[in-house]
């Protein structure tokens, strides 16, 4: 079985397990997470950074921020993580800089697409986490 589908595996339910607030760019962003049945998503969208930052500083003391990989994506990591950091909110960027490392992929809103269309025909469906042990099933595409 491929390495990279077996660590996404364990990212995705270590993600779902923690339960932690993940904040994503946009509702395309939220719709790929989600299809790997992720929760707890919060979307910028068109709120001010400092919004988000309070809202997820006045409840949470870890979060994960996903959002793009381009330039623009990690300006706004950049923001959020300094001022999350600032109010004592620990981020999580493992999956992060998993993704930016081990694939081109560079759209967070392209995740279940490309998961799928490159290693082993993985259906996003079959990522999942079966009795504690990591499986990821495979079907002809």
């Amino acid at each position: 079985m491929d390495n990279f589908y077996i660590e996404f595996s364990e990212h995705v339910n270590k993600i779902k397990q923690a339960n932690i607030p993940i904040i994503v760019e946009g509702k395309k962003d939220r719709a790929a997470l989600e299809s790997f049945g992720i929760q707890n998503i919060i979307e910028l969208s068109k709120k001010p950074i400092f919004e988000i930052i309070e809202a997820i500083s006045s409840k949470n003391k870890n979060c994960i921020i996903l959002t793009d990989l381009d330039r623009e994506g990690k300006e706004l990591y950049g923001k959020l993580s300094r001022g999350l950091q600032h109010l004592g909110v620990k981020v999580d960027n493992s999956f992060r800089g998993f993704l930016y490392n081990n694939t081109s992929l560079r759209q967070i809103e392209g995740l279940a697409t490309y998961v799928e269309n490159n290693f082993q025909n993985g259906s996003v469906e079959n990522v999942g986490s079966i009795n504690g042990e990591t499986k990821c099933k495979t079907h002809p595409g």
